[in-house]
């Protein structure tokens, strides 16, 4: 059974799910929909890892780009798995994460940082919840970095 010990895409699951645990990552990030980190969780669970970043390397287009682009997506390896585990409502679930794509990048570059890290750690129960905990720290800090943002902007 995989774990957070053995499997890169779990332990990225345990750090968002721990760190909107301890902050609303929602009201941080000012999401408009509450189905945001659960459709992350979905992507890195079923999807794995590539597929996440595929997803947000998608988020990164501009709006024009992202339509145009996500005809040709779901023919990609990463896109006929997001299209297996979301279905008729593939379209929909990209626009919303479009919508919300602070969150999906943030994940994606504490992903980058950590992965190499998790990598010489994994199946060592100690380093990973060490790392675990690091990893959650990062994310929150990004959340704060971007409210602070926001508030400046007003």
């Amino acid at each position: 059974m995989a774990t957070k010990y053995y499997s890169f895409n779990i332990f990225m699951d345990e750090v968002v799910s721990t760190a909107n645990s301890r902050v609303n990552l929602e009201e941080l990030f000012a999401l408009d929909s509450g189905d945001v980190i659960k459709i992350i969780s979905t992507i890195l669970i079923t999807g794995g890892w590539p597929a996440f970043v595929a997803v947000v390397f998608l988020l990164l287009l501009g709006p024009v780009a992202f339509i145009a682009a996500l005809g040709t997506f779901g023919f990609t390896p990463p896109g006929l798995v997001i299209f297996a585990i979301f279905g008729v409502a593939t379209v929909a679930t990209l626009k919303t994460l479009y919508q919300n794509r602070e969150l999906p990048i943030a994940v994606k570059e504490v992903g980058e940082e950590f992965k190499p890290k998790w990598e010489r750690v994994e199946g060592n129960t100690d380093k990973v919840n060490a790392l675990l905990s690091e990893a959650v720290n990062s994310l929150i800090n990004k959340a704060r970095d971007k409210q602070k943002r926001l508030v400046n902007r007003l």
